[in-house]
């Protein structure tokens, strides 16, 4: 598969269904970017706490956990 991807004015890149689909990536999610020895670029998923809010069985602690994530992205600048 050969795309050609546009980068905006602000730095972001559309992916298209298709790609996102392909590539196994989540729509909306998040993603590390790898960059190999060789320049080319690895997608890796990256895996949401959220999904393990099973493991709670009150629903409240499943909220708290929701709403301390929300927060914790939207104050907070990311660190790599």
């Amino acid at each position: 598969m050969n795309m050609t991807l546009s980068i905006t004015s602000r730095k972001q890149i559309y992916f298209p269904q298709v790609l996102l689909k392909a590539l196994n990536l989540p729509s909306p999610g998040k993603v590390v970017i790898d960059v190999l020895p060789d320049s080319s670029v690895k997608f890796r998923p990256v895996k949401s706490f959220l999904e393990f809010a099973g493991i709670a069985k009150d629903k409240a602690k499943f909220e708290y956990w929701k709403t301390f994530r929300d927060k914790m992205e939207t104050e907070y600048e990311e660190v790599y």
